[in-house]
């Protein structure tokens, strides 16, 4: 029977919270912005402006939101929030859903969300506060003669955001709203000339959010699996010897629980993902050459 001591249960811990990681990243809701709804409306405030040139009656758009429905782990999308984030605006405005300023959505249920009114009087665009559209007042964004740019961010307690932009272009009696694709340039009712979609792939490519969803998380995870291989393999496999001593041992094993706590710290502690990215890959080069020093030792020893 193997007894259980000290490194089995670092290994065990660090293993354990790499598995908790894994599995709420894998239960975590998919929260997906799918349009604008099929028809405008018409709502007014219950107290009546008086006078000419003011707006009494709106015509109001929704955006479709849906909790998409996995294969597998699917968990509802709770206490969910609707930004716009307007170019020009200095700050994202809180808007509301159909049904209060904070929802759950089901997994896969489809909830609307209230997006921006037209003044049927003046042609001017409103947007939504988080308590409605006329309380307490309601919020003008723009004058309805120029179309207005931005971005719809959704955001929920225990999934990761959505964020898709998009354009409101005033017509002669209504509002038309694009949702747009990451892939889409500004120009989005046109077809792309070949140079521009590739530069807006590419543009795709070295952006945070990429950075973070794949190239950080993979050198995460390849440098804690190194880590943790290289100090069971060395506690278990590597036997002492003259080139190999029992301080070498212990100082090699915890110089990767070190860098363990190192990537962690990392992942989890730096807001800039660019300087997360530059310590993660420093520290698996660290780890790296561990390895290396580690062949050289087995190398002496056969």
């Amino acid at each position: 029977m193997i007894d259980i001591n000290w490194i089995h249960l670092v290994a065990a811990l660090i293993l354990g919270f790499l598995f908790k990681v894994l599995f709420d990243e894998l239960k975590s809701p998919r929260i997906r912005i799918i349009g604008p709804s099929g028809k405008a409306f018409t709502i007014n405030p219950e107290v009546q402006a008086i006078g000419e040139g003011v707006d009494n009656y709106y015509t109001a758009y929704r955006i479709r939101v849906e909790n998409k429905q996995k294969r597998y782990l699917n968990n509802a999308a709770e206490n969910c929030i609707a930004w716009i984030e307007l170019d020009s605006a200095p700050e994202p405005y809180q808007i509301c859903w159909v049904g209060g300023s904070e929802i759950t959505i089901n997994v896969g249920d489809i909830r609307e969300v209230d997006f921006c009114a037209r003044g049927n009087t003046t042609g001017s665009i409103y947007a939504p506060t988080e308590r409605g559209y006329f309380e307490p007042d309601p919020r003008s964004i723009g004058d309805g003669k120029s179309e207005l740019r931005g971005k719809l961010r959704i955001t929920s307690k225990n999934g990761r955001k959505e964020e898709k932009p998009f354009v409101i272009k005033p017509m002669k009696n209504r509002l038309e709203i694009a949702i747009l694709d990451g892939e889409q340039e500004d120009n989005r009712t046109t077809k792309q000339k070949l140079p521009r979609r590739f530069l807006a792939r590419l543009q795709r490519i070295i952006e945070a959010h990429w950075v973070k969803r794949y190239l950080l998380r993979g050198l995460f995870v390849a440098g804690i699996a190194a880590a943790v291989g290289l100090v069971v393999y060395i506690y278990s496999m590597v036997p002492v010897s003259e080139s190999f001593t029992k301080a070498t041992k212990g100082s090699v094993v915890c110089i990767n629980i070190a860098a363990v706590l190192g990537l962690v710290a990392a992942y989890f502690g730096t807001r800039n993902r660019w300087l997360t990215l530059l310590v993660t890959i420093a520290i698996d080069i660290f780890i790296l050459g561990m390895i290396f020093e580690l062949v050289s030792y087995l190398e002496k020893i056969h």
